[in-house]
């Protein structure tokens, strides 16, 4: 028989207020882009990331990097800003094999109206409900679970 080690009491219970704030903040943010801007957190966060590229624009594996999601589900996603007209891609002009993401005139207008929009829900769900000595308390955890992940990651 597999012996399991379960969470104590109060691990679960940290555990689970954190897991369903998480759930519920994010679900918050996506709903309030896609009533607002049209476009899921998600696309959001790739727009963003984009419109923060040095040159405006950047390849797909460093954006699928960047967002810590794989180069499939980026291929899907900028595929489908490309439909939509927020971004266009381009043959890598140093690699053949690679593409280059950057956003369009429409693309810059969307990340703008959503990077509003996130804001105002940020503020609402997460940061209005904290007083200054709160946000610094979990501005510092979320740094230290974030520095504990990247060095196990590194290990691997």
């Amino acid at each position: 028989m597999i012996e399991i080690e379960w969470l104590t009491e109060d691990e679960q219970r940290v555990y689970r207020a954190f897991s369903a704030m998480s759930r519920e903040l994010f679900n918050h943010f996506d709903c309030d882009l896609k009533a607002d801007v049209g476009i899921p957190r998600t696309y959001y966060e790739l727009l963003f990331v984009l419109g923060s590229a040095p040159e405006g624009g950047m390849r797909l594996t460093e954006l699928a990097h960047a967002t810590r999601s794989n180069p499939s589900r980026i291929t899907y996603a900028v595929a489908r800003l490309e439909r939509d007209g927020l971004l266009r891609r381009t043959a890598s002009a140093t690699d053949g094999r690679a593409w280059h993401a950057e956003l369009t005139e429409a693309g810059a207008a969307t990340l703008q109206a959503a990077a509003r929009r996130h804001a105002r829900s940020v503020r609402e769900y997460l940061l209005d409900e904290l007083g200054e000595r709160q946000r610094e308390e979990l501005r510092r955890i979320s740094t230290k679970v974030l520095a504990r992940i990247e060095r196990i990651e590194r290990i691997d």
